[in-house]
């Protein structure tokens, strides 16, 4: 179901980054996070950074005067 992967040293230290800027709160239960296997919640956690970077991004361009997406 879910692959193995390795994490880099960078995105393993950005993964921890983004997570530190939220609190147990954040994580209300809604995903069965306790039914999880230690692989599916690492994989779970991955998925929700990536989204948090990519919105940030957008974010950013546009404040920027961009078009999200575009570069």
């Amino acid at each position: 179901m879910f692959e193995t992967t390795q994490l880099s040293a960078l995105k393993f230290k950005e993964t921890l980054d983004v997570l530190r800027g939220h609190d147990a709160e954040d994580f209300t239960g809604r995903t069965e996070f306790h039914r999880m296997s230690a692989q599916q919640r690492l994989a779970w956690l991955d998925g929700a950074v990536a989204f948090i970077r990519e919105a940030k991004n957008a974010n950013r361009q546009l404040i920027q005067g961009g078009e999200p997406g575009k570069t």
